[in-house]
């Protein structure tokens, strides 16, 4: 006779995500003049109908204003309206909460490789 053992599996253990809100995005030139420095940030707010919502505020002249706001679905089109999304990584995002793109799968098709009779 033989014994068998089970060994344990390692359970996938899921991210928690910090207490942290704001995230510091890039600071970067604006206007006319060189001078003219504006800092964005992105605030992660709660979670609403499953998708968590975003905000995008700039400290321009050390006031926070809130320019715009998304879920997660348009998370990536936002940063590109604001020219932020070659200062941030998919795998930077998705450590501060992103849980990415949750749009629609795409339809599996299925091709024959058998040829068909017809054809001769």
């Amino acid at each position: 006779m033989s014994n068998v053992y089970t060994l344990p599996t390692e359970k996938k253990k899921r991210k928690l995500i910090g207490r942290q809100r704001v995230f510091f995005m890039e600071r970067l030139l604006v206007g006319e003049r060189t001078s003219e420095w504006v800092e964005y940030y992105l605030r992660r707010e709660k979670v609403v109908d499953g998708y968590r919502q975003w905000t995008v505020i700039i400290y321009d002249r050390r006031q926070p204003v809130e320019v715009d706001w998304c879920d997660d679905r348009d998370l990536i089109d936002m940063l590109d309206n604001y020219d932020l999304l070659p200062y941030v990584s998919d795998q930077e995002l998705i450590d501060i909460g992103w849980s990415g793109p949750l749009g629609p799968k795409a339809d599996l098709l299925i091709f024959s490789h058998e040829k068909s009779s017809s054809s001769m």
